[in-house]
């Protein structure tokens, strides 16, 4: 391959330290693992896909921590998973809340020479299809995965001039934030109307209000100050019972329903690794794994492999393999059998936005993992059968309409996301490689 006069091919092991961590006597035991310490202690599920996810995280102890000599993060680090799961990274930087950080065993830490090579720079290389192809070389064909650091050094950087990669790096950069921002006011809009949701349907809050009004033990002199305190209409409020089940410990007139008798969940397709690809051929369409379900990767198929498992922008998508309990709306493509997508009965009165937060609701994140199965990799298919939740429709139809235009901006930004990751993965090969110049 051709580069521009002034940019460099070099070893990866020369422009940046490849750090392994501790596999000594000391190496922390199951056992050893906590949910609460001093320093945590990573997994492969904490590196899912460019990002850090410490949706579940281990600790050590700090005497643990200190008996390990090597492994330990400093800020700015890059950790690369080189075991089982192979090329996942993520960044160690300001965002991250975590001051003590430790990888485990299939993992290595890579430490930018900072005068040669830009940390935000390096970020897209690790991200590019450039580097992909190199991972894919060395670990393709093997049993069990792995990469060993010997192998790692010898990776090829290609290197413009340390101003031209900061200027790289920040026009990937703008893409990126873009994709960040959308995913912070998801989050916010998501806690908002969850809120609501728990609210309602799992705490009862509205009923119990109700209550302590009609027993004059709430200092409110009016309903309609009730309703105030609570986010609501005087109307919305005089909608819910006004007092629970004694038997059922539900709002009165309420009652338990299976969510089977609504919806289907049906399980997606694996058309096999080796017809993966990271470019976007003709006739080839997103491939979306669980992963993707917390980040959006790149990874494509021939649609003839989809065998019509094919989710669209307005559809659910649940994952109930692997990570389970993730729930996704807004994406376009096939999907893995790891993921459920969510089909609506035909004779149904429920709605999108109901189901979305339903299936996000710790009603139903609970009973997925009390009947999750399995150690490595986790199976909860048989949790759907003991799905099940209040129903009222009247109450529902007045949640749906708070939420549906809530959910409406939710797709409308996963939207946006797709469009903005489909322009960075084009321009990303393009401006690593000097083809486009900046």
């Amino acid at each position: 391959m051709t580069i521009p006069n002034g940019w460099r091919e070099v070893r990866l092991g020369d422009v940046c330290e490849i750090i392994d961590g501790d596999r000594g006597k000391n190496y922390p035991k199951n056992n050893e693992l906590l949910e609460q310490g001093d320093t945590v202690f990573l997994s492969t599920k904490n590196v899912p896909n460019a990002v850090f996810d410490f949706s579940e995280v281990h600790f050590i102890t700090y005497e643990k921590d200190k008996l390990l000599r090597k492994g330990k993060l400093l800020r700015n680090d890059f950790v690369l998973t080189t075991r089982g799961t192979i090329g996942n990274f993520a960044h160690y930087d300001d965002s991250v809340n975590y001051e003590h950080i430790r990888i485990n065993s299939g993992m290595v830490i890579l430490r930018c020479n900072n005068t040669n090579l830009a940390s935000a720079f390096f970020g897209q290389y690790l991200s590019s299809f450039y580097f992909k192809m190199q991972v894919e070389s060395i670990t393709s064909g093997s049993a069990v995965p792995q990469l060993p650091i010997r192998d790692l050094k010898n990776f090829v950087v290609i290197l413009p001039p340390i101003d031209e990669q900061k200027r790289i790096a920040g026009v990937l950069g703008v893409l990126d934030a873009q994709i960040e921002n959308n995913s912070r006011m998801n989050d916010t809009l998501e806690c908002m109307a969850r809120a609501i949701f728990k609210a309602w349907f799992i705490d009862f809050t509205p009923t119990k209000a109700l209550n302590a009004f009609e027993n004059g033990t709430t200092p409110h002199k009016t309903k309609s100050d009730l309703a105030k305190s609570l986010h609501m209409t005087e109307h919305q409020l005089t909608q819910f019972p006004k007092s629970l089940n004694p038997k059922t410990a539900i709002p009165e007139g309420w009652e338990y329903k299976k969510l089977t008798d609504f919806i289907d969940f049906v399980r997606g397709v694996e058309p096999g690794s080796k017809n993966y690809t990271d470019i976007r051929h003709k006739n080839h369409i997103h491939f979306i794994r669980v992963a993707d379900l917390l980040t959006l990767g790149n990874t494509y198929i021939d649609i003839q492999h989809a065998k019509n498992k094919i989710c669209q922008e307005e559809d659910i998508l649940i994952s109930l393999d692997g990570s389970v309990g993730r729930v996704k709306i807004g994406l376009y493509g096939a999907y893995s059998t790891g993921i459920r997508k969510i089909a609506f009965k035909s004779n149904t009165e429920l709605k999108t936005s109901f189901i979305y937060f339903l299936l996000k609701s710790e009603t139903i994140q609970t009973t997925i993992n009390e009947h999750a199965t399995g150690t490595t990799i986790l199976h909860a298919g048989k949790s759907i059968d003991f799905m099940k939740f209040v129903f009222d429709i009247d109450i529902i139809n007045t949640f749906e309409s708070y939420t549906s235009p809530i959910l409406s901006k939710i797709i409308k930004n996963n939207q946006q996301t797709q469009t903005l990751t489909k322009t960075r993965q084009t321009l990303l090969p393009q401006l690593i490689t000097g083809k486009i110049r900046v």
